[in-house]
């Protein structure tokens, strides 16, 4: 028999999911849908029930209603015009994701609700010479806007200079990183090593080490504007104030804390407690990491680069807590602090976690990657955010 005993608390979730697929074999567009509810009832000594379908009736009598997803037609309008503007051949996932979550105990008053609507684009595109290169698009609201005429012209654009292409040769040489390089490269580096550990197997580092130059800060904004998160309470219960400074100058001078790392820490939460689903339990995550603008402008950091490499974007990117991999999928030779207009591709990143102790130059204008997507601990999450602004690091090595 169930029933609600002291100290208990109780997560419950319904999301209604839509998912609809994009094949260069298949003229036509092929979809899905499905409302799914389920819960997890933690109990005294740490023993959870997890269960599907609506909460037992002493807890709730129902979960609130769902916001109904993007109509169907105007969807598939989007998406096929974006597809019939593309040149290259696609194999794409689409995934809009509607959920409201609530949690209860005897010390609320009333549940904690919180609603979200998530968007995810996935899969890959392939040009005509067949240069595969992956997409990973996410974020919060239906994601309409992923299939603009812009964003097309972007992916010809870049698809176009991937098809001159040479293959990329090993070397170690300085380079610029455009903004979507770098909130990568920042992800994997630094980002895991501000969440505080999740388990006992992790080892937290020391606060006043050195993650990178001094003209690095980094601030975790679940509230930034244009960030891929957007929350004031998080998955834990615990209300987001203001930003939290985890890197000042390249010192780690905070990390980001659930409820449960916060008291093994014997600290204060930091509101990053995040949680995939009703079942998963929150663990330290990021929310929307931010660095902070430097001063220098794109034409200033190339210059700074003299001979070496713009590099446009990396994907596949690893981070270990040791050293850090990604793939270089298109960089452009910078010949005499000028960028030439001379395209390479492939090669693999492969440096020391401290890689961005080697920052000489930051640029004024950061942006979001369009990338939110994270699976850390095995939870998967589609709005973790990164901006950043270009960076120029003296040296990096590239492993053909």
């Amino acid at each position: 028999m169930l029933d609600r005993g002291l100290g208990e608390i109780g997560y419950f979730e319904k999301r209604r999911v839509r998912m609809i697929s994009l094949h260069r074999h298949q003229p036509n567009l092929t979809r899905a849908e499905l409302t799914i509810e389920r819960g997890r009832i933690s109990k005294q000594g740490g023993r959870d029930f997890f269960f599907s379908g609506p909460p037992p009736s002493i807890w709730c009598d129902s979960l609130p209603d769902l916001d109904p997803l993007v109509p169907i037609l105007q969807l598939e309008e989007a998406i096929g015009s974006f597809r019939d503007g593309l040149k290259v051949i696609e194999s794409l996932h689409y995934t809009e994701t509607n959920l409201v979550r609530i949690s209860l105990n005897e010390a609320f008053a009333s549940p904690k609700t919180h609603v979200k609507k998530l968007w995810a684009l996935t899969g890959y595109l392939e040009t005509a010479k067949g240069h595969r290169f992956p997409i990973g698009w996410s974020g919060l609201g239906s994601g309409l806007n992923a299939f603009s005429l812009q964003r097309v012209s972007i992916l010809n654009h870049f698809s176009e200079n991937l098809e001159r292409a040479q293959p990329m040769l090993a070397a170690s040489l300085p380079v610029t990183l455009s903004q979507e390089a770098a909130a990568l490269l920042i992800h994997e580096a630094i980002g895991h090593l501000v969440e505080a550990p999740h388990c006992d197997e992790i080892k937290p580092l020391p606060l006043g080490f050195r993650l990178a130059s001094p003209g690095i800060t980094l601030e975790d904004a679940p509230f930034a504007l244009g960030g891929l998160a957007h929350y004031q309470v998080d998955d834990d219960n615990i209300p987001v104030a203001m930003p939290t400074r985890v890197v000042e100058n390249g010192i780690l001078v905070e990390m980001l804390h659930s409820k449960a790392s916060a008291k093994a820490a014997q600290t204060l939460p930091t509101g990053n407690g995040r949680s995939a689903s009703a079942w998963d339990t929150p663990i330290p995550r990021i929310s929307n990491l931010c660095c902070l603008p430097g001063k220098s402008s794109e034409k200033e950091l190339v210059a700074q680069t003299e001979d070496g490499l713009f590099i446009h974007r990396l994907a596949n990117g690893i981070g270990n807590g040791v050293d850090i991999q990604a793939d270089i999928l298109l960089a452009e030779k910078i010949s005499k602090g000028t960028r030439t207009g001379d395209y390479f591709h492939g090669g693999r990143l492969r440096e020391p976690i401290n890689v961005l102790t080697r920052v000489r130059g930051v640029g004024n204008y950061p942006c979001f990657s369009l990338n939110g997507i994270c699976g850390k601990g095995g939870q998967l999450l589609f709005d973790v955010g990164t901006s950043a602004p270009m960076i120029h690091l003296s040296q990096i090595s590239v492993f053909a």
